[in-house]
């Protein structure tokens, strides 16, 4: 049998980003709070804006995929899932700072 090529806590950290001041890995949470936090938390925005019906005035459409509902209309026999917020740095794109929502796949 071959050895890992990965090493077992890479993928605790995958969907981290590395602070290049402190060298140490943060998830969104923590991002939000830093020295780039507007650009985090836009970013986020960015993606609830591509997911839903857009962020005016700069998208004025979005997919559709998700539609926000007031917590008592949710229908008794459906059960809410989780999100994971991944941020990532893409330094070659438009938008550097990039967040993607998944979701509990096990749940849909």
């Amino acid at each position: 049998m071959q050895a890992a090529r990965y090493p077992g806590h890479s993928f605790d950290i995958a969907n981290a980003v590395v602070d290049p001041n402190s060298g140490a890995t943060l998830e969104y949470s923590k991002l939000k709070n830093s020295e780039q936090g507007p650009e985090w938390i836009q970013a986020a925005a960015n993606e609830m804006g591509r997911l839903s019906q857009g962020v005016k005035p700069n998208m004025p459409t979005g997919t559709n995929t998700m539609h926000f509902i007031p917590h008592t209309a949710k229908p008794h026999d459906r059960k809410a899932t989780y999100l994971k917020i991944v941020a990532a740095i893409k330094p070659h794109k438009a938008e550097k700072y990039r967040i993607r929502f998944t979701v509990g796949g096990d749940r849909i």
